[in-house]
């Protein structure tokens, strides 16, 4: 198997991979993402320096890698090419396979299979990129960008969504004197009042509660870290307790229903061993449970996820408190700081 760009095999153990001398133009082109740079900012910039591109390198029998000189573009680096570097945990040190599967014997065609079906090992090998920085950069780049030139002042993009109907909110400059920049409903913009209500929030004064938050945090994260990671873990909780509890129940009704279904469907197969029932009325009646237990199975898998995720807010909490904690209380606001700290403004 061909080690990923930015590694190699080590000499002493082919199953294991340590950094190569492309180590460093990968954990650049991270750091150009949390900048706020776009993939297809970053290949330009790769492409204008004469970087060649993972595609223009062979790996040799001695397993090291080297320049491919039949490539015949070797530094043409593309949007996507940037974008697939970016979003592998490779470089968080984890190793995920199973991701793809054929469609069949005969159509050897790959597809992706489902995420809950991916086999992944952590910290298998020497990360590159910090897990902060990785999930900080998956946010980034799933924000949809303008084709226009990004406006420098929309600090907040990608991050505010309405409390009423959930849609993003848009940066506007008003067409006025005092040019006041503002953040209106995306819905409410291009549909009118009846799908939103006008509501508005000025940037300054976002800027200013937010700022205020931050320091807010950093500040208790100084005082006393522990108690401050427990009112994180308590503040979490008391939201999510309920969710918790309804998804249980939930999980719990499914997995009668699907031991009510096994039983049913060997029961019906007993029947039409035995010719008690046809085998039209047999094919009919499992092909309904059969469907009724797929989609049973599929929203358990989901429900298990989401109850994982609720698992991981006590992690998260220490996690955010030992990011925090880095930070001085700040003046300023920044594209970087903002996507670093926060996931989401919710503004009602």
């Amino acid at each position: 198997m061909r080690a990923p760009y930015g590694y190699k095999k080590s000499p002493e153990n082919k199953h294991k991979l340590i950094p190569d001398e492309h180590a460093p133009i990968v954990q650049r082109m991270y750091r150009m993402a949390m900048e706020g740079k776009s993939c297809g900012v970053i290949a330009n910039i790769l492409k204008k320096e004469s970087i060649p591109t993972p595609g223009a390198y062979l790996r040799d029998k001695d397993g090291i890698l080297r320049k491919d000189e039949r490539v015949k573009y070797p530094y043409d680096w593309i949007q996507s090419t940037v974008r697939d570097v970016l979003m592998k945990e490779v470089y968080i040190g984890n190793i995920v396979s199973l991701r793809y599967t054929s469609k069949s014997f005969k159509d050897k065609r790959l597809v992706q299979r489902p995420e809950e079906d991916w086999i992944k090992v952590e910290n298998t090998h020497e990360p590159l990129i910090d897990e902060e920085t990785f999930y900080t950069v998956q946010k980034r780049i799933s924000i949809k960008r303008p084709k226009y030139k990004p406006n420098p002042e929309n600090i907040f993009r990608g991050l505010l969504f309405c409390g009423e109907c959930g849609s993003s909110l848009v940066y506007k400059r008003e067409n006025c004197k005092t040019g006041t920049a503002k953040y209106n409903c995306n819905l409410h913009v291009h549909r009118g009042k009846k799908y939103c209500t006008t509501h508005t929030v000025k940037a300054e004064d976002l800027k200013t509660i937010v700022t205020g938050d931050i320091n807010h945090h950093i500040l208790l994260s100084k005082k006393d870290k522990n108690a401050y990671i427990q009112q994180l873990v308590c503040q979490s909780d008391s939201k999510l307790n309920g969710e918790k509890i309804l998804y249980q129940k939930e999980m719990n009704k499914i997995s009668q229903r699907l031991d009510e279904l096994n039983v049913l469907l060997q029961s019906m197969y007993e029947d039409k061993v035995f010719k008690r029932i046809s085998e039209e009325r047999y094919s009919s009646m499992s092909s309904n449970f059969e469907k009724e237990e797929t989609e049973l199975k599929e929203r358990y898998n989901e429900i298990k996820t989401k109850l994982s995720q609720y698992t991981q807010q006590n992690k998260s909490a220490k996690d955010f408190a030992d990011l925090i904690e880095q930070y001085t209380p700040i003046k300023e606001l920044d594209e970087i700081l903002l996507n670093t700290l926060i996931k989401k403004i919710i503004v009602h």
